[in-house]
């Protein structure tokens, strides 16, 4: 009977994923199509060591770790979409998502190697312990993390507002479940350190059940109370921006007069100006300032300041040739050579003088 379940499950998260899909091809449908895909496969490798199918070709089970890798993040991100966090990047994604990249291709090419080395792809003992098991003392603790994370996230946002609005209840007993298969999965893959491998098919059973229930109560969710992850954005967004340091402020005005500062007064040429300096110069807080520019203007402090400066070294080198690179590197605001070299090469993919060379 639970057999069936488990079963169940991992079909219905295959299916929950195709739905993200074809409800269309945007980021935040992508991230979720992961998400259930992840818990599809996770469930559907566990009905097959439950039920000891397939075990000659057992090597294939450790494809789950490139899941696991990619499970947390993927909550992670979804979560930064569903905010609207403009200062989520694309950058940041690939950042958070190239641990499970590193090890697809890894497994992809030990996979290779195995089948040119050994005709046998069984790779589980008696014990369930496999080659990756190393790997999997390390990447059990990742979707708890990334859980943990996203739990002072959510505090965050939502302190002091847990009795004035409807606290989605659907949205808490789902983390409060994911939390706790995730403290089984810990369990699962340091079985070995903590002398718990006797009770391996209990603890994946359990697993198992979890994941199922999670599955099963997100689908109930979703066709009973369709709008449930709506009103959750909704209710964060409208929490950040009764939060927000800015709304009592005009923000356009505020992008205009930094604008001005920065392109007339060329404020930036100050290789000491700081956020403190630049935010007495605006008349605002440098709490505020830092808000504006990264929920505003989709960057940082440091990068505001350096695109700047990586203009006017631009400017200069090519209108100014007389000048040597060092003369540029402080004429344009920087305070060493070292830093306006590595500023330039990151912005503009090329050293000063290449830029030069190439541009002369």
């Amino acid at each position: 009977m639970l057999n069936t379940f488990y079963l169940l499950g991992s079909l219905l998260s295959f299916m929950l994923g195709l739905v993200q899909i074809l409800k269309g091809c945007v980021a935040r449908n992508w991230i979720l199509f992961g998400i259930f895909t992840s818990m599809g496969v996770f469930q559907l490798k566990g009905f097959f060591i439950i039920r000891q199918f397939w075990l000659d070709y057992s090597h294939f089970y450790a494809v789950e770790i490139f899941f696991i890798l990619l499970i947390g993040p993927s909550l992670f991100i979804y979560f930064n979409l569903l905010i609207g966090a403009r200062q989520f990047s694309d950058r940041k994604i690939f950042a958070h998502l190239l641990p499970s990249l590193i090890f697809l291709i890894y497994y992809l090419c030990d996979t290779i190697f195995v089948s040119f080395r050994n005709p046998s792809f069984q790779d589980l003992s008696s014990e369930f312990k496999s080659r990756y098991n190393a790997l999997y003392y390390i990447v059990s603790f990742v979707p708890f993390a990334y859980l943990i994370v996203l739990a002072v996230s959510f505090f965050k946002i939502f302190k002091g507002n847990f009795l004035k609005i409807r606290w989605p209840l659907h949205i808490f007993v789902i983390f409060l479940m994911a939390l706790f298969s995730t403290f089984v999965s810990i369990f699962i893959g340091t079985r070995f350190l903590l002398q718990f491998q006797d009770y391996f098919l209990e603890l994946y059973q359990i697993l198992l059940f979890l994941f199922s229930c999670i599955i099963v109560y997100t689908f109930f969710v979703s066709q009973i109370y369709p709008i449930t992850f709506n009103l959750l954005s909704e209710t964060m967004i409208r929490l950040q921006y009764e939060k927000s340091t800015l709304n009592r402020l005009d923000t356009k005005v505020l992008k205009e007069k930094i604008v001005s500062i920065m392109e007339r007064e060329k404020f930036f040429l100050d290789p000491s100006i700081g956020l403190k300096s630049l935010a007495e110069r605006l008349e605002i807080s440098s709490h505020q300032l830092s808000e504006l520019l990264n929920q505003h203007l989709n960057t940082n402090f440091n990068s505001f300041v350096n695109a700047y400066r990586i203009q006017e070294a631009k400017d200069l080198l090519l209108n100014q040739k007389e000048k040597t690179i060092l003369t540029i590197a402080y004429e344009s605001g920087f305070n060493s050579l070292s830093v306006f070299n590595a500023t330039f090469k990151k912005e503009v993919g090329v050293a000063p003088r290449f830029y030069r060379k190439q541009n002369g």
